[in-house]
């Protein structure tokens, strides 16, 4: 895995399709409900990509973790994202959760095509997760619900802080429009 950009760009409607072509390959995904565009691309092009984005908030990943998940060979539809801090002094217990128990947990998940770990540097908070997933209601479905109510996920959950959860639809992979 390589460091990746994100690129957050808030909107009032969802992107035209020429704005997603030219991005070119890279993941793109649109949130109506939280009104943003996620664009992951690799720091070579993001200058590029960020041109065509102007008014997008740069966040610089490190990669952690990333898991096939249950089914890769799917299509993902759908991208859902949780990105938080831990309270003070909950930072190795939530680095340990999601390594040994919470994403290797939901990429078991029928539906489930990859669940992936970042460290984000710079402002905002600092773990980023991420699953791309083959419809929105995976997150709903028993299998992801029974992974979510572990005892240790019942202990670490408490201490997210600044916590942010979107699920968006995938309008592009880097194999072309969806």
């Amino acid at each position: 895995m390589s460091q990746a950009i994100v690129l957050v760009a808030a909107m009032a409607a969802a992107p035209e399709r020429g704005l997603i072509e030219a991005l070119g390959p890279v993941f793109a995904h649109w949130g109506e409900e939280h009104g943003h565009l996620l664009v992951y691309t690799d720091p070579a092009d993001a200058p590029r990509v960020q041109s065509l984005l102007p008014v997008a908030t740069r966040h610089e990943l490190t990669p952690i973790l990333s898991i096939a998940g249950a089914s890769p060979d799917a299509i993902p539809t759908h991208h859902y994202v949780v990105w938080t801090d831990a309270a003070a002094g909950w930072e190795e217990e939530l680095a340990d959760w999601y390594a040994e128990e919470h994403l290797p947990g939901l990429a078991t998940v029928p539906g489930a095509v990859r669940a992936r770990r970042y460290a984000q540097q710079g402002d905002g908070p600092a773990s980023y997760a991420c699953y791309d997933l083959t419809a929105p209601d995976v997150l709903g479905s028993p299998p992801w619900l029974k992974v979510r109510a572990t005892d240790w996920s019942s202990r670490v959950r408490p201490n997210f802080i600044n916590t942010r959860r979107w699920m968006s639809r995938t309008l592009r992979t880097p194999e072309g429009l969806r």
